[in-house]
């Protein structure tokens, strides 16, 4: 009897023991999963036709949170003025002014509806319903891409707009592919525009904002379309951002935007000079050492011209300094020279106090001055050299270089070099631009008017590069972007359909037919 009770006892501490141990609460798995509407509660219902309701409303699976911007919901055709609010896992939509009669309304959202507790968003939402007996079901979709280099217009808006009087507008949003959708059109025939809505007030804007259209309107009979909308940056009046006179005599001009031919007069001297150029900077050095200069600046493209005065500012820096750096932009040719760009317009070469050797030999060299660049040439084609320039053997217009310096480089062999053979039939273009780019910057540019454009290219930097051709048709020998106002569309832009690939000691021969 004791020991039966005795092992009762036991059995129940044991018991009490495994009851008392406890293990962490889990949360089970984390919600990933946006909301879903649910159509047959919502009024309308997904679809309906002849809905006559003061209110929109939408309900949903679990409770919202709506997150709004400029493009977080959009209607087609607009339902004007309105106001949106959530309850829990609906949305309402109040339109302050009756919805049109016999009209399928097409309801956006996008990135703006998510789950109240782990935000899951839902990318691409769209409701329909028609205030008529009938829902319109016609689609048009397309593509936005920049004219030039060809990039994906991303989060542009995009307009139908009617050409009859009633002037019906509908609008769409790009994707990051640069697509555009639009669904439930009335048969018709549309414009169509894509911007970018850069200030977001949903309004078009053709002095700042990228944008581009269809000449033509398209017509919505039946689901079509695969249109491709070209954009461009329009063209923005020319305006000097920054001028600066420096301590060593240069003279910087930075504009708003690229330039590539400058006319420069100085009222104060003699010189006037032309400066050729591809980006939103002009530096050059005039040929006297004023503090001020007052100049006359011309760009003939952009139709501008203007006097400005530009003065040397007052350095806290008193001490100058004659220094240099390598020349480093890349090019397609390969150079036979070695080019030092000083900070100072050059005067002087000591060539006693530059030597240039290799293998421990000295060599013969010539040397040209060009303002403010030093390009020494050796006597032998190709190799690995390496130049000391010694104390005082360069001045400049302020100062001489007072330290040692060495400089190593190499020029390449024509065995080590490739060879490059352009065979161009173009049928569409009268007169045209060819580039070839290398990491998508120009490094070399020609121009034809040939049917058949047939061109070597030698002493290529081995590479991969990329050819494109611009058809000029104002003969400007630049690209020209379009305007909405006088309906012309930017010059056309052809990409070569591959990259090709220079080898060095091979020529490679491209024929391309357009």
């Amino acid at each position: 009897m004791f020991d039966s009770l005795k092992n009762l006892i036991y059995l129940l501490i044991i018991f009490s023991i495994s009851c008392a141990q406890q293990t962490a609460l889990t949360g089970g798995n984390k919600d990933t999963l946006a909301p879903k509407i649910i159509s047959n509660k919502s009024i309308p219902s997904s679809g309906e036709i002849k809905f006559s309701g003061k209110e929109i409303k939408l309900v949903f699976d679990e409770n919202i949170t709506y997150q709004k911007s400029s493009t977080s919901f959009l209607s087609n055709p607009p339902i004007g003025e309105h106001v949106l609010k959530t309850e829990k896992n609906i949305l309402k939509i109040i339109p302050e002014k009756e919805l049109l009669k016999n009209t399928t309304y097409s309801l956006i959202f996008t990135n703006s509806i998510a789950d109240l507790n782990e935000k899951n968003k839902i990318a691409d939402l769209r409701f329909s319903f028609s205030t008529g007996s009938i829902l319109d079901t016609i689609i048009a979709k397309g593509l936005v891409k920049n004219s030039f280099d060809e990039t994906v217009s991303a989060n542009y808006m995009v307009v139908l707009k009617s050409i009859r009087e009633d002037s019906t507008n509908y609008i769409s949003l790009t994707n990051e592919a640069g697509e555009f959708f639009f669904d439930h059109l009335k048969p018709g025939e549309y414009t169509l525009l894509a911007w970018e809505d850069l200030n977001e007030n949903s309004q078009f804007d053709t002095l700042d904002e990228p944008y581009g259209f269809l000449l033509d309107p398209i017509k919505t009979q039946d689901s079509c379309c695969k249109e491709i909308i070209k954009t461009f940056t329009p063209i923005k009046p020319l305006e000097i951002e920054k001028m600066e006179l420096n301590d060593y005599g240069n003279i910087s001009i930075v504009f708003n935007q690229i330039v590539d031919t400058l006319n420069i007069k100085s009222l104060d001297s003699s010189f006037i000079k032309t400066v050729v150029l591809k980006t939103n900077e002009a530096s050059f050095w005039p040929s006297d050492s004023n503090t001020n200069y007052q100049l006359i600046i011309e760009a003939p493209f952009y139709k501008f011209k203007d006097t400005v005065v530009v003065r040397k500012s007052n350095s806290k820096n008193a001490e100058r300094k004659l220094v240099y750096q390598k020349k480093s932009m890349k090019e397609l040719f390969s150079s036979n020279s070695l080019e030092l760009v000083f900070n100072q317009k050059i005067v002087a070469v000591d060539t006693s106090l530059l030597i240039l050797q290799t293998d421990s030999n000295s060599l013969k060299y010539n040397y040209e001055i060009n303002q403010n660049i030093l390009s020494i040439k050796p006597e032998k084609l190709n190799g690995s050299f390496n130049l000391s320039v010694y104390p005082n053997g360069v001045s400049g217009l302020y100062n001489k270089k007072t330290d040692t310096s060495k400089v190593y480089f190499n020029i390449l062999s024509e065995s080590n070099l490739g060879a490059l053979t352009l065979n161009i039939n173009n049928s569409e273009c009268e007169n045209y631009i060819i580039q070839i780019l290398f990491q998508n910057n120009v490094i070399h540019e020609m121009y034809s008017s040939k049917k058949e454009h047939l061109q070597s290219l030698t002493k290529v930097y081995p590479g991969e590069y990329q050819i494109r051709i611009i058809n000029d048709l104002d003969q400007n020998k630049k690209w020209s972007c379009g305007d909405i106002k006088k309906q012309t569309q930017p010059e056309e832009v052809i990409y070569l359909d591959k990259k090709i690939t220079v080898k060095k000691n091979w020529e490679e021969y491209v024929q391309w037919n357009i």
